[in-house]
């Protein structure tokens, strides 16, 4: 696979700037808390379809925020995000980056973070098939965000 393809260095760029803010939001939660680096910009509309992967992503990490209790950091990142989406994404992903700046998502997802927060693998895989079933990869792009905040949280 090549990597010099412009939206693989799109990607890794935003994702690597997204951890960095993660990590700031995680140690600073209640405030202080500066807003996303412009690297992060380009992982909005990134990716084909009705809702880009990486807008799912951004959901799935701002889903994750407000189930950890992280809500100035999805208030921030919501912010952001969404004036940056209403330019470079579709009216469907905005719908859906709304929703998920207010901590509304997929069932399956709040079951997998539940699940994984609890150390419990029981009804995991029911869960883990209904994400494979959501988009094309839509549901795996947002799980991808909610898994980078439970990284950093349990880094913290």
């Amino acid at each position: 696979m090549r990597h010099d393809v412009p939206a693989i260095a799109a990607a890794r760029g935003g994702f690597d700037g997204l951890g960095i803010w993660l990590d700031d939001a995680i140690r600073n939660p209640r405030g202080g808390l500066a807003p996303p680096p412009p690297e992060i910009e380009p992982l909005i509309g990134l990716g084909p379809g009705l809702t880009p992967s990486g807008d799912d992503l951004i959901g799935g990490v701002m889903i994750a925020l407000r189930m950890f209790g992280h809500q100035t950091a999805a208030d921030c990142l919501a912010g952001w995000a969404l004036p940056i989406a209403r330019r470079n994404t579709g009216k469907i992903s905005i719908a859906h980056l709304t929703q998920a700046a207010g901590g509304e998502g997929a069932d399956a997802l709040h079951r997998i973070i539940a699940l994984i927060a609890d150390g419990t693998e029981t009804g995991l895989k029911p869960s883990l098939d209904e994400i494979d079933a959501i988009g094309h990869s839509s549901g795996w792009d947002a799980l991808a965000g909610a898994v980078a905040v439970m990284r950093r949280i349990a880094r913290s």
